[in-house]
């Protein structure tokens, strides 16, 4: 099974798809593009692994900040990415 499938799963490894997702750009994409899903278990998921990110490396999360801060103004809780984005040297 692959990573964007497990992501469908209630309980999911989120270090170990946050290291698939270091390392496989195609994976991040879906990821970001799952932060606007109608699933909410995938959207859920999707919004811890880039939680996860933005903590850990958040230089990963940085080249994004555009698509993540379009959710700001409607009130989805991407505020600690973006603090941690803020952050970057």
């Amino acid at each position: 099974m692959t990573e964007i499938h497990k992501l469908h799963e209630k309980e999911i490894d989120i270090g170990g798809i946050v290291q698939e997702a270091l390392k496989n750009k195609v994976l991040l994409s879906e990821l970001l593009d799952n932060l606007t899903a109608k699933d909410d278990t995938l959207r859920s998921n999707s919004f811890q692994i880039f939680m996860y990110l933005s903590e850990k490396y958040p230089e990963t999360v940085y080249p994004y900040w555009d698509f993540l801060s379009i959710f700001s103004p409607i009130k989805i809780p991407t505020t600690n990415i973006l603090e941690s984005i803020s952050l970057l040297p």
